[in-house]
C-alpha cells in the first residue's frame, strides 16, 4: 500500500474511486448489428452501380454498332445512284 504525507505526516493514500461505465443506448451487440448492415448496404450499392456501369456500357456498344451499320449503309447508297437500280429492274 503506497503511503501520502500531509503536512509531514504519514497518512494512508487515499483509495481511488472506480468509475462505473456508463451503458449507451449503443451496447456491444446493436453496434455489430449497426455495423454489419452499413457494411450490406455498401456492399449493395457497390453491386448496383457495377450493374449501371456494365449496362450503359452495353448500350453504348449497341449503340456505337447500330451509327456503324447507318454510316456504312449510308456510304453505299451514295456510291450507287437512284438510276442504278433502276437500270437492274430493267435489264432483267
Amino acid at each position: 500500500m503506497t503511503k501520502g504525507y500531509y503536512y509531514g505526516k504519514v497518512v494512508k493514500a487515499p483509495t481511488k474511486k472506480t468509475v462505473k461505465k456508463i451503458n449507451s443506448k449503443w451496447d456491444s451487440k446493436e453496434w455489430a448489428n449497426y455495423e454489419h448492415n452499413k457494411l450490406e448496404n455498401q456492399i449493395a450499392n457497390e453491386k448496383i452501380q457495377n450493374l449501371y456501369y456494365e449496362t450503359m456500357e452495353k448500350i453504348n456498344n449497341a449503340h456505337g454498332e447500330l451509327v456503324d451499320k447507318i454510316v456504312r449503309m449510308h456510304k453505299q447508297s451514295k456510291q450507287m445512284s437512284a438510276f442504278d437500280q433502276y437500270e437492274e429492274d430493267f435489264d432483267k
